[in-house]
């Protein structure tokens, strides 16, 4: 059986892929212009020369599309070019890793965007989950909604 559904989006949003230069990056930032195809994709990674290829990934599947990427020296630190990032999208597609001994930075600023109300997580080390758990009350009292798996 095939299902399929459609998302009515009112506005284009932008969203942000930390980890865009990897596979699971540029996967997410594939799939959602499938269902979103007005959206405007930020692949964020740590290498300068990862972007090309992330972006032509991304392209091939959808010639037309809003792509770009942008590099930062890493997602576990607050940085100003880090902050101005996410403060500029309204989701967050959080695939960077290696997630062991980090804190949840990246949800951190989404939280205190006042654009950002989306923000999903793929990180699978429990310390790290239980840390961003922690963050509920927080991410409620913004109205952002934090996917966590």
């Amino acid at each position: 059986l095939e299902s399929t559904f459609e998302i009515t989006v009112a506005f284009s949003p932008t969203v942000v892929v930390l980890g865009g230069a990897g596979k699971i990056g540029t996967a997410a930032a594939t799939h959602l212009l499938r269902r979103v195809p007005e959206a405007e994709i930020i692949l964020v990674g740590r290498r300068e020369n990862g972007g090309k290829g992330a972006t032509e990934e991304v392209l091939k599947s959808f010639p037309n599309g809003k792509v770009s990427y942008t590099n930062v020296e890493t997602v576990w630190r607050r940085s100003t070019k880090l902050v101005d990032i996410i403060n500029n999208a309204d989701c967050v597609i959080h695939t960077a890793g290696p997630y062991l001994d980090q804190d949840p930075i990246p949800l951190e600023l989404a939280i205190e965007s006042q654009r950002c109300k989306a923000y999903v997580d793929v990180s699978d080390p429990l310390p790290f989950l239980e840390k961003s758990l922690l963050l509920d009350l927080e991410a409620k009292a913004s109205n952002t909604t934090a996917l966590l798996a």
